[in-house]
């Protein structure tokens, strides 16, 4: 998977379905990391982006 930037890498993650949304706030200093190693192991997912922060 070639990539122009960030953008482009994370447009392609969607398009194949490898991008996980998580539309609930979270604290980005506490959770992120717990949501981040559960949800790797559980969806096999490449990538996770966060739409709203605390």
């Amino acid at each position: 998977m070639s990539c122009r930037d960030l953008r482009d890498f994370i447009s392609q993650l969607e398009d194949k379905g490898l991008l996980k949304r998580i539309s609930h706030p979270i604290d980005p200093d506490y959770e992120m990391t717990e949501i981040s190693d559960r949800t790797l192991s559980w969806w096999s997912c490449s990538a996770i982006r966060k739409s709203r922060w605390l």
